[in-house]
């Protein structure tokens, strides 16, 4: 049924085609011979796809063993048209099979190069979202034309968010830093519409586990890449369900003064002192927000020896403040977490 204010309700005339078409495809399924006939027989128009999709979707959801079985034959068949893998693999992350499927599909998910799970992260992020409906209801707008807007924010949608976030997780060390340009999208995608919950804790926790590679081994990213960037979104959109974790973090820098460039989580303890983001922290370790900041902005002076002058050049130094402004620009009392903590 569909609904409009000035018609009230009335029938839509693409449901007829929908079942029409779901009707056929399950009829060749259960008279086929082999897999390779039933994609033959149905073909490859749109509206079919579109049917198979949804097909598929309604038998996982019955849990047709059939099925299961039939996908099981598919993903690993090198003589089936990819376009048809596809159209399983989006109905999969739709539904509640997807924890199943990655459970039995590990070996397959990680071989060549991790080339199935790249295909699975980027029909999550093409496939499965939906329209941010909580925004606008943040915004107080109610009953928006999605059509007269230039941007439509989107968010997760369907349990394949949870299940692929999860397998990275536990697969972190086989799949690697190397191939950490195709899961960041994923767990930031992630975190930045949910902030609590288990799936949270595993996005943030993979987010910090790869910051970490990134500072014990000198991994370079080119300055236009935004690598070091979302992986601090991540980090600290996720901070409440990480706060034992980001403890420690912070005992560290703190207990070794590190406050210099080259020093390890100089720029993860820039961005909380600098970001919109940092406000996270702030909330759930304010304590150690104001050991960071005291550790960052107050003056030190440097050891004296036969060449040193304690020659000020600043006025901030006469006030212990250390000159370095941490690219505090323009002036604002919401560039650091000072203004928030004070709320």
């Amino acid at each position: 049924l569909g609904y409009e204010d000035d018609k009230g309700y009335f029938i839509t005339h693409d449901i007829y085609e929908e079942w029409a078409l779901e009707k056929i495809i399950s009829k060749e399924f259960f008279q086929k011979d082999n897999n390779q006939s039933f994609f033959n027989k149905i073909g490859q128009s749109l509206p079919i796809r579109r049917g198979f999709r949804n097909w598929i979707s309604e038998q996982l959801l019955l849990k047709s063993n059939d099925v299961k079985s039939f996908i099981e034959e598919v993903i690993g068949d090198d003589n089936v048209d990819q376009s048809w893998k596809n159209e399983i693999l989006i109905s999969i992350l739709l539904s509640d099979y997807s924890d199943y499927f990655f459970n039995n599909f590990k070996d397959l998910l990680l071989k060549n190069n991790q080339e199935l799970l790249k295909k699975v992260t980027f029909w999550l992020r093409i496939a499965c979202k939906e329209v941010d409906e909580d925004f606008f209801k943040q915004l107080g707008l109610k009953n928006v034309d999605l059509s007269t807007l230039k941007y439509v924010l989107t968010k997760p949608k369907g349990n394949g968010w949870k299940s692929v976030i999860n397998f990275v997780f536990f697969n972190l060390k086989e799949i690697g830093i190397e191939n950490i340009h195709f899961i960041l999208p994923v767990i930031n995608d992630w975190n930045s519409k949910f902030k609590e919950g288990e799936t949270t804790k595993f996005s943030s926790l993979i987010a910090l586990k790869y910051y970490q590679w990134i500072v014990e081994k000198k991994f370079y990213f080119s300055r236009d890449d935004d690598v070091k960037d979302l992986l601090f979104q991540t980090i600290l959109y996720g901070s409440s369900e990480i706060k034992d974790e980001m403890k420690n973090v912070f005992e560290e820098i703190l207990k070794n003064k590190w406050k210099n460039h080259r020093d390890p989580y100089y720029d993860l303890s820039k961005t909380i002192l600098t970001k919109l983001e940092g406000i996270f922290i702030a909330k759930v370790l304010p304590e150690y927000t104001l050991q960071l900041a005291d550790l960052f902005w107050t003056y030190t002076p440097p050891k004296k020896d036969r060449w040193y002058s304690d020659y000020r050049m600043r006025v901030e130094q006469y006030f212990q403040i250390k000159d370095d402004h941490l690219d505090y620009f323009p002036a604002s009392s919401y560039q650091t977490p000072i203004y928030w903590l004070l709320q």
